[in-house]
Order: structure tokens, then C-alpha cells, then sequence
């Protein structure tokens, strides 16, 4: 039996959760989109491919593929290129991946995140201001790209 929106939207709207964390949440997925965007778009810029062209794959990957793919540039857009997959690009996939794959939980009767394992604080309940730092690492990162790209445009 197919389901109407209206179900789909009263069970999200039925979804145990802190509205104090949406928008920074929000935030975060934006920067992540924006980010793994930026990354594909890179790697298609390298291969002569439309920037539109999608890539089935998830931001780690993109990153990964980017730093193979870096090897066709010129040695010093190669090394910027790579510098930003080693640092900032897998931080900024680590972090990403510490708030996606975040454990829900309540904790004291509300609903919380929980870093998991996988982060270097496990089972760290995520404020407000853990989000905003992520979002920003992950806008520094698309910014970062977005110069050290520009050299080969």
C-alpha cells in the first residue's frame, strides 16, 4: 500500500529530537553538500568533464579520487591539491562523519547526539557549538579548495 506525503510528513514531524540542534545540524549538512559538491566538481575540472556531471560516491571517496586524480596536474597544483586531501579535506571528512554517524540518545530524559567511536572524544553529547564548528570546518575546507582550485580554472 503506497503512503500519502501527509503520512511521510506527520512521521517526520513525530521524530524524537532537540529542536535546539536543527538549525545547527542544518548547517552542518549544508556545509557537507557544499563541500562534497566542490570536491566532485574539482575532479571533473581535472578529467574535462561538465561540472555537473554526478559521481555516485561518498565525500571520502571524492577526496580519495581527487588525490589520485591531482597526479595530472602540474607539480605545484598537484602538491596544493594533495596538501588539501591530507589535511583539511580528511579532517573535514572526519568530522563530518563524527555528526552523521552520531549515535541518538537520550541522556537525562532529552534527546541528544553522542560522537561516535569512530571520533576522537567518543560519546561526547554534541552542543551547539560542536555543530558550528563542524559546519565552519567544513566551510574552510570548501573555501580552501575552492583557492588552491582556482590556479587550474
Amino acid at each position: 500500500m503506497k503512503k500519502s506525503e501527509n503520512y511521510y510528513v506527520q512521521r517526520a514531524n513525530s521524530i524524537p529530537l532537540d529542536p535546539t540542534l536543527l538549525e545547527s545540524l542544518g548547517k552542518v549538512q549544508w556545509a557537507a553538500i557544499r563541500l562534497h559538491h566542490a570536491v566532485r566538481d574539482t575532479i571533473n575540472k581535472i578529467e574535462s568533464r561538465p561540472q555537473d556531471t554526478a559521481l555516485d560516491i561518498t565525500l571520502g571517496q571524492c577526496i580519495a579520487e581527487l588525490k589520485k586524480e591531482a597526479k595530472k596536474l602540474s607539480a605545484h597544483d598537484q602538491k596544493r591539491i594533495e596538501e588539501w586531501c591530507e589535511n583539511l579535506g580528511i579532517m573535514a571528512r572526519n568530522e563530518r562523519n563524527s555528526v552523521t554517524h552520531a549515535l541518538a540518545a537520550t541522556i537525562d530524559g532529552e534527546q541528544a547526539l553522542i560522537r561516535d567511536k569512530r571520533s576522537d572524544d567518543p560519546y561526547k553529547r554534541l552542543s551547539i557549538k560542536d555543530l558550528e564548528v563542524v559546519a565552519g570546518i567544513l566551510d574552510d575546507a570548501f573555501l580552501e579548495l575552492t583557492i588552491a582550485r582556482c590556479t587550474f580554472y
